[in-house]
């Protein structure tokens, strides 16, 4: 038997045999987790999603839309776990034209009268009239949000097109704490 008192530092692997007991918390933090699968079109028809491709695309939406919204999921999260960021994955042919995309982080809690959906955090609207790569680096919004019991997350994307654009959406990226 070990008990180590303190901070235990391992550099390099190492292997674990036997039960592992904490007296207290494993905190994992900066997990990165890719939603890229269940999308579906939301409310205002525009995107297509599982497009007859070769190439693997979340969702895309043609040239001239306008407030096109999309739904993702975004399952697997833990009651506890703390969101800290989200991103998105894509690319933008601009044309010359303008294209815009806003995201919105939400929640849906369970309820008696009937299922709550509120607004947790919103991305500053990303506009281009270039080509563009959407990455971390042009969509990322920092927050603090602790998943609760009977809630359930999901983005809402909404995105307008100019004549000659068009996004090809590949997904949602997620920075949590696990704890």
């Amino acid at each position: 038997n070990t008990l180590v008192a303190g901070t235990l530092a391992v550099t390099g692997a190492t292997a674990q045999t036997g039960a592992l007991t904490l007296s207290s918390t494993l905190v994992r933090t900066g997990l990165v987790h890719t939603y890229n699968t269940n999308a579906k079109v939301g409310a205002t028809a525009g995107w297509v999603v599982d497009a007859a491709t070769n190439i693997w695309r979340l969702a895309t939406i043609p040239a001239s839309q306008t407030a096109s919204t999309l739904v993702i999921p975004l399952t697997g999260l833990h009651v506890g776990d703390t969101v800290t960021a989200f991103n998105l994955l894509g690319q933008v042919e601009s044309g010359g034209g303008t294209v815009t995309i806003d995201a919105s982080l939400r929640k849906t809690t369970a309820a008696a009268g009937d299922i709550t959906d509120g607004e947790i955090a919103a991305m500053t609207q990303l506009s281009v009239t270039a080509d563009t790569k959407v990455s971390v680096s042009n969509t990322n919004k920092t927050l603090t949000s602790v998943v609760g019991v009977d809630e359930a997350y999901y983005m809402l994307i909404t995105a307008t097109t100019g004549a000659s654009c068009d996004i090809d959406f590949m997904g949602v990226q997620l920075t949590t704490t696990t704890a």
